[in-house]
């Protein structure tokens, strides 16, 4: 590996990002090219990407005693050769430290929470031409709505029905005895009603948004619903040869 298979269009290549990791992870940054050493100093973009490998890879561990394809094949420095690698080292580990905390608290301004990643907080990517594998993330749960606030949401009235309510839509046919308009019940359901001509009438019973929980055929003049409706308001039809005959509604507690 040459210092030119590290560079790409003036900055690291992944090649270069990745051994700048691998001299972090080993400690053998004085054994790092001048040349990355420095250009990581002043280039943020490949210092976010140092960090966004870093975390993939943190909790990996090297296999101990195993070659490692460019220190490993590299003469050790002398003390004097190494002074310089080693001051810059120590500049860029202190920057990429900063550069971690502020794009950390950038990225929860701009997302408005924080994602967790292993138990560590996950840095927003930047751009970039390098294509990475992104560290795992774990997604927040949902946040549940109160109870009190989807209770509620079951006794609003429905837009479509509402208006219906009452109204018998063939003058002929149906007068309504139970439940009344608005009747607050509580267990069991008792439908009754008086038909003016004979036949089957098929019950649609609805929830408040217009879910159909019960649908039977009747071919008497009242039918009973058991006990398995939830607390919220609930609409009832009706219906003779695909004719609209009543709608009804209704409020279980």
């Amino acid at each position: 590996m040459t210092t030119a298979d590290l560079f790409s269009s003036g900055h690291l290549t992944e090649e270069g990002i990745g051994l700048y990791v691998d001299g972090l992870k080993l400690g053998r940054m004085s054994e790092l090219p001048a040349e990355i050493l420095e250009h990581v100093a002043e280039c943020g973009k490949c210092r976010m990407e140092i960090v966004e490998l870093h975390q993939v890879l943190e909790e990996v561990s090297y296999a101990e005693g195993s070659a490692h394809p460019y220190f490993d094949r590299v003469p050790a420095k002398s003390p004097e050769q190494s002074r310089i690698p080693y001051a810059v080292a120590a500049i860029l580990v202190l920057a990429i430290g900063v550069t971690y905390i502020v794009s950390t608290f950038s990225t929860r301004e701009e997302q408005g929470g924080q994602v967790e990643t292993s138990g560590k907080t996950a840095m927003t990517r930047p751009d970039t031409t390098h294509t990475r594998k992104p560290a795992l993330v774990k997604e927040q749960p949902a946040k549940k709505q109160p109870r009190d606030k989807v209770l509620a949401s079951n006794f609003e009235p429905s837009p479509n029905l509402e208006d219906l309510v009452g109204s018998a839509v063939r003058s002929s046919s149906i007068e309504v005895m139970s439940p009344s308009a608005g009747e607050t019940v509580s267990g069991t359901v008792r439908f009754l009603w008086k038909a003016g001509a004979g036949g089957p009438v098929r019950l649609r019973v609805l929830s408040n948004t217009e879910k159909v929980v019960e649908s039977a055929e009747v071919s008497g003049s009242g039918h009973i619903l058991e006990g398995t409706l939830s607390p919220g308001l609930y609409y009832w039809t009706l219906e003779a040869d695909s004719e609209l005959l009543y709608v009804g509604k209704f409020i279980v507690q």
